[in-house]
């Protein structure tokens, strides 16, 4: 579901496909937020 999308912005739901760049992105910040635990 997308709940808002504008020229270089979308605000959707999580899918399962985002697990993985959601923890690389995490990891990156140096954030301990592993793919299994990103989406409950």
């Amino acid at each position: 579901m997308i709940y808002h999308k504008e020229d270089d912005l979308i605000i959707r739901s999580m899918s399962y496909t985002d697990i993985e760049a959601f923890a690389q992105g995490s990891a990156s910040q140096s954030w301990n937020k592993p793919a299994e635990q990103s989406f409950c």
